[in-house]
Protein backbone atom coordinates (compact mmCIF):
# COMPACT_ATOMS: atom_id res chain seq x y z
CA UNK A 1 0.00 0.00 0.00
CA UNK A 2 1.47 3.37 -1.00
CA UNK A 3 0.01 6.83 -0.38
CA UNK A 4 1.26 10.37 -0.74
CA UNK A 5 0.14 13.48 1.12
CA UNK A 6 1.13 17.00 0.15
CA UNK A 7 0.42 20.67 0.69
CA UNK A 8 1.19 23.81 -1.25
CA UNK A 9 3.14 25.69 1.43
CA UNK A 10 6.77 26.76 1.11
CA UNK A 11 8.28 23.30 1.54
CA UNK A 12 10.90 21.99 3.96
CA UNK A 13 14.35 23.58 4.15
CA UNK A 14 17.43 21.39 3.69
CA UNK A 15 18.37 21.85 7.37
CA UNK A 16 14.92 20.84 8.58
CA UNK A 17 14.76 17.83 6.24
CA UNK A 18 17.36 16.05 8.38
CA UNK A 19 15.47 16.75 11.64
CA UNK A 20 11.78 16.85 10.76
CA UNK A 21 11.01 13.35 12.13
CA UNK A 22 12.57 14.07 15.51
CA UNK A 23 10.16 14.82 18.41
CA UNK A 24 9.43 18.50 19.08
CA UNK A 25 11.10 19.73 15.88
CA UNK A 26 8.83 22.45 14.52
CA UNK A 27 8.81 25.76 12.71
CA UNK A 28 6.09 27.02 15.06
CA UNK A 29 6.62 29.06 18.23
CA UNK A 30 5.02 26.40 20.39
CA UNK A 31 6.94 24.05 22.71
CA UNK A 32 4.17 21.44 22.40
CA UNK A 33 4.23 21.29 18.60
CA UNK A 34 6.31 18.97 16.48
CA UNK A 35 5.12 15.53 17.54
CA UNK A 36 2.92 14.58 14.59
CA UNK A 37 5.60 13.37 12.18
CA UNK A 38 7.58 11.59 14.90
CA UNK A 39 4.51 9.81 16.28
CA UNK A 40 3.12 8.81 12.88
CA UNK A 41 6.51 7.58 11.69
CA UNK A 42 6.84 5.52 14.88
CA UNK A 43 3.40 3.97 14.39
CA UNK A 44 4.12 3.12 10.77
CA UNK A 45 7.56 1.64 11.46
CA UNK A 46 6.94 -0.23 14.69
CA UNK A 47 3.38 -1.47 14.32
CA UNK A 48 2.85 -1.69 10.58
CA UNK A 49 6.39 -2.40 9.32
CA UNK A 50 5.95 0.59 7.03
CA UNK A 51 7.76 3.82 6.29
CA UNK A 52 7.01 7.53 6.30
CA UNK A 53 9.34 9.51 4.07
CA UNK A 54 9.75 13.14 3.10
CA UNK A 55 9.90 13.43 -0.69
CA UNK A 56 9.66 17.20 -1.22
CA UNK A 57 12.09 19.92 -2.10
CA UNK A 58 12.52 23.19 -0.22
CA UNK A 59 10.49 25.20 -2.72
CA UNK A 60 7.62 22.96 -3.81
CA UNK A 61 5.51 22.39 -0.71
CA UNK A 62 5.71 19.41 1.59
CA UNK A 63 5.21 15.90 0.19
CA UNK A 64 5.26 12.83 2.38
CA UNK A 65 5.03 9.24 1.27
CA UNK A 66 3.55 6.40 3.29
CA UNK A 67 4.52 2.84 2.41
CA UNK A 68 2.84 -0.09 4.17
CA UNK A 69 3.84 -3.54 2.95
CA UNK A 70 1.04 -5.79 1.76
CA UNK A 71 1.02 -9.43 2.71
CA UNK A 72 2.08 -11.79 -0.05
CA UNK A 73 -0.51 -13.92 -1.74
CA UNK A 74 -3.28 -13.77 -4.27
CA UNK A 75 -5.61 -10.82 -3.89
CA UNK A 76 -9.32 -11.29 -4.40
CA UNK A 77 -12.13 -8.74 -4.37
CA UNK A 78 -12.88 -9.63 -0.73
CA UNK A 79 -9.23 -9.06 0.23
CA UNK A 80 -9.10 -5.40 -0.81
CA UNK A 81 -8.16 -2.99 1.94
CA UNK A 82 -10.99 -1.19 3.70
CA UNK A 83 -10.25 2.26 5.14
CA UNK A 84 -12.42 4.42 7.38
CA UNK A 85 -11.73 8.13 6.88
CA UNK A 86 -13.12 10.43 9.59
CA UNK A 87 -13.15 14.23 9.18
CA UNK A 88 -15.73 16.97 9.69
CA UNK A 89 -14.51 19.11 6.77
CA UNK A 90 -16.03 17.98 3.45
CA UNK A 91 -13.18 19.37 1.32
CA UNK A 92 -10.63 17.33 3.32
CA UNK A 93 -12.71 14.19 2.95
CA UNK A 94 -13.12 14.56 -0.81
CA UNK A 95 -9.43 15.31 -1.39
CA UNK A 96 -8.17 12.51 0.84
CA UNK A 97 -10.53 9.90 -0.56
CA UNK A 98 -9.52 10.79 -4.13
CA UNK A 99 -5.82 10.49 -3.26
CA UNK A 100 -6.16 7.25 -1.30
CA UNK A 101 -8.22 5.61 -4.04
CA UNK A 102 -5.84 6.78 -6.77
CA UNK A 103 -2.73 5.42 -5.01
CA UNK A 104 -4.05 2.15 -3.62
CA UNK A 105 -5.52 -0.21 -6.19
CA UNK A 106 -8.85 -1.66 -5.13
CA UNK A 107 -9.05 0.07 -1.74
CA UNK A 108 -12.52 0.79 -0.40
CA UNK A 109 -12.69 4.07 1.52
CA UNK A 110 -15.69 4.70 3.73
CA UNK A 111 -16.07 8.26 4.89
CA UNK A 112 -17.89 9.73 7.85
CA UNK A 113 -18.07 13.32 9.06
CA UNK A 114 -18.59 12.89 12.80
CA UNK A 115 -17.16 11.07 15.77
CA UNK A 116 -20.56 9.50 16.49
CA UNK A 117 -20.75 8.06 12.97
CA UNK A 118 -17.17 6.76 13.25
CA UNK A 119 -17.90 5.06 16.57
CA UNK A 120 -20.99 3.41 15.08
CA UNK A 121 -18.99 2.15 12.07
CA UNK A 122 -16.20 0.84 14.30
CA UNK A 123 -18.64 -1.08 16.46
CA UNK A 124 -20.24 -2.85 13.49
CA UNK A 125 -17.55 -3.21 10.82
CA UNK A 126 -13.90 -4.20 10.43
CA UNK A 127 -11.32 -1.89 8.84
CA UNK A 128 -7.74 -2.39 7.73
CA UNK A 129 -6.91 1.23 8.54
CA UNK A 130 -8.63 4.17 10.24
CA UNK A 131 -7.55 7.73 9.42
CA UNK A 132 -9.10 10.38 11.67
CA UNK A 133 -8.79 14.08 12.13
CA UNK A 134 -7.77 15.07 15.64
CA UNK A 135 -10.08 18.07 16.07
CA UNK A 136 -13.79 18.20 15.31
CA UNK A 137 -15.12 21.74 15.65
CA UNK A 138 -13.85 23.13 18.94
CA UNK A 139 -13.25 19.70 20.52
CA UNK A 140 -9.47 19.09 20.53
CA UNK A 141 -9.83 15.52 21.85
CA UNK A 142 -12.44 14.09 19.47
CA UNK A 143 -9.88 12.21 17.37
CA UNK A 144 -8.53 10.55 20.49
CA UNK A 145 -12.03 9.18 21.13
CA UNK A 146 -11.98 7.52 17.70
CA UNK A 147 -8.49 6.16 18.40
CA UNK A 148 -9.50 4.81 21.83
CA UNK A 149 -12.65 3.12 20.47
CA UNK A 150 -10.78 1.54 17.56
CA UNK A 151 -8.16 0.22 19.96
CA UNK A 152 -10.73 -1.07 22.44
CA UNK A 153 -12.83 -2.85 19.81
CA UNK A 154 -10.17 -4.06 17.42
CA UNK A 155 -6.82 -3.78 19.10
CA UNK A 156 -4.76 -4.41 15.98
CA UNK A 157 -6.46 -1.98 13.60
CA UNK A 158 -3.92 0.71 12.70
CA UNK A 159 -5.12 4.28 13.30
CA UNK A 160 -3.51 7.40 11.87
CA UNK A 161 -4.46 10.64 13.61
CA UNK A 162 -3.90 13.83 11.59
CA UNK A 163 -4.44 17.52 12.22
CA UNK A 164 -3.75 20.86 10.64
CA UNK A 165 -4.19 22.63 14.00
CA UNK A 166 -1.04 21.35 15.73
CA UNK A 167 -0.09 24.55 17.50
CA UNK A 168 -3.47 24.70 19.23
CA UNK A 169 -3.42 21.11 20.50
CA UNK A 170 -1.90 19.90 23.74
CA UNK A 171 -2.32 16.41 25.11
CA UNK A 172 -0.50 14.89 28.08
Amino acid sequence: MIAEFSDNASGVSDGLRKLCFEPHVTTKDDPHAGLGLAVNRGILEHFMKGRLVLISTSSSGSRFGVVIPAERGEQTEDDNAKVLFVDDEPEHIASAVRRIESYIRGVKVEQVASVAAALEKLSTEDYDLVITDLMFGADPDAGYEVLARAYALKRYTPVIVVTSHGKDVERA
